[in-house]
């Protein structure tokens, strides 16, 4: 061991920093964390205006406004079930597995050990792992893997109404029955992502005075839990995804009985 140590003094801090990133780029460090300056590797993105950190002054004084109207019920079973994404292209099945978590429904599988308990690789899309990895789940494929585990509706803007969007914040955040989850252009919201276009996120309360709304974004390497204004997560939710033709849109999600045949999928993975 000595040796080594006495070897590895050989190496000036410009070789081990050009070590460092050459690893980074070429992906053989990629769970290795690096502190060296001008390294490629990232830290949080930075939150682009108007969007408000869940934990910043304003943040907390919004949750607390909402607390008092009563609609952030749900937000401590979510929080209590926090689950973050494994990787970006993962945020829809992290959210499901959220709600189904909070919501207290039996997987009738098991985890680990002895335990029943929902985590993302037990959530298994119509789409082959290699579609997953590259584009993360659509809208049509998180509705048909929800309808495998609970009772879920789905609305997307063209068929639903902004008062309607509204109606159902109000309903969803106050009760812990029921849960809603979004999804939304990033790219609408200011928001960038190294590969997920389409966000996925549950919502953890609503503030009718500011007309906020509380996102608990799974991607937590990417972005923490913030507040973002209704009108613009419902545009958010409008935008066509180029890659899939395909708009956004929410869902509705509670307890109900649970069929493995629910899946309409032409073919499962």
């Amino acid at each position: 061991m000595a040796t080594v140590a006495a070897r590895s003094l050989k190496f000036s801090y410009k070789q081990l920093r050009s070590f460092a990133t050459e690893a980074v780029i070429s992906g053989r460090s990629s769970n290795a964390t690096h502190s060296f300056p001008y390294s490629p590797a990232m830290t949080r993105t930075a939150l682009p205006p108007p969007i408000i950190p869940f934990a910043c002054t304003q943040g907390k004084e919004y949750f607390r406004e909402a607390m008092d109207h009563g609609t952030a019920e749900g937000f401590f079973g979510l929080m209590g079930n926090f689950s973050s994404n494994v990787l970006p292209q993962h945020g829809g099945q992290a959210s499901l597995s959220m709600v189904l978590n909070s919501l207290e429904i039996d997987p009738k599988r098991t985890w680990k050990g002895a335990w029943r308990w929902y985590s993302t690789d037990l959530l298994q899309a119509c789409s082959s792992p290699n579609q997953i990895q590259t584009r993360g789940i659509t809208f049509t494929e998180f509705a048909c893997l929800a309808r495998n585990h609970c009772q879920v509706t789905e609305h997307k803007p063209s068929s639903t109404a902004y008062s309607t969007f509204l109606s159902h914040l109000t309903e969803t955040t106050s009760s812990a029955e029921s849960h809603m989850v979004v999804s939304f252009s990033r790219k609408a919201l200011g928001q960038t992502s190294l590969k997920a276009k389409t966000g996925f996120a549950p919502i953890g309360g609503y503030n009718p005075l500011q007309n906020k709304v509380l996102l608990m974004d799974s991607s937590r390497s990417e972005y923490p839990c913030v507040w973002v204004d209704a009108a613009l997560l419902y545009r958010a939710m409008a935008e066509v995804d180029p890659l899939l033709q395909s708009e956004r849109g929410y869902f509705l999600l509670a307890q109900g009985q649970q069929l493995e045949t629910r899946c309409t999928c032409p073919k499962k993975f």
